[in-house]
Formats: C-alpha cells, sequence, structure tokens
C-alpha cells in the first residue's frame, strides 16, 4: 500500500499496532527490511515507544489495502487527491508499462 495516499496521522496506536504484529509476525518481515535496528523494534513491540509516522509508513509498505482492511474493518483515511497528484500518475503512466496498464484497466 502506499502510504502517501492515507492520512497516517489519522492512525490510531492500536491499529499500527496490529499493522506491526501482521507484518512482522505473519509476513515475517524483520527490521533491517523495515529499515529499523532489532534493540528499536524491541522497544516498539513491547509498548516501550510509540509507533512512529515513519515505521507505520514502512509497515504499509508489506501490505495491501485488503490487508489493512481486514486487520482494521475498514479501509483508511484517503488524502485528499490534487491536480499535481493527477499529474504524477499521469507522468508515471508514462514510464512504466505496468502501472499504465493498470491505470489502463481502472478508468475502463
Amino acid at each position: 500500500m502506499d502510504p502517501d495516499l492515507i492520512r497516517i496521522e489519522a492512525v490510531p496506536q492500536d491499529v499500527r499496532r496490529k499493522v506491526l504484529d501482521y507484518v512482522t509476525r505473519v509476513k515475517g518481515i524483520g527490521p533491517s527490511e523495515l529499515g529499523y535496528n532489532k534493540t528499536y523494534m524491541y522497544r516498539v513491540r513491547h509498548g516501550m515507544v510509540p509507533i512512529s509516522d515513519e515505521l507505520f509508513r514502512a509497515l504499509l509498505k508489506h501490505i495491501d489495502v485488503d490487508e489493512y482492511a481486514r486487520l482494521v474493518g475498514s479501509a483508511p483515511q484517503l488524502v485528499e487527491a490534487t491536480p499535481d497528484d493527477a499529474v504524477r500518475v499521469v507522468k508515471r503512466a508514462l514510464v512504466d508499462k505496468g502501472y499504465r496498464n493498470l491505470l489502463f484497466e481502472l478508468l475502463r
């Protein structure tokens, strides 16, 4: 899931914890794959420090929207799209064939 598309700051710690548990325990993603060290992840898992926005963004990259909805019970709150976002989508579709095909499928 693209973390830039959701309002990270609106996601409470209990939801972040569910995502953390799923990504690390069920999917087996380790601290190094998330860009963090074992000590920090130990402290996060045991509730010594909250799950930061940056860590949550890293976690979201390892799940899709369906997995998120299944874990939480609803889809995440989306960020409002701007005209700049539309331009970025078109620019990416111009250089990435897979992305372009996906975009065309969505537009049909």
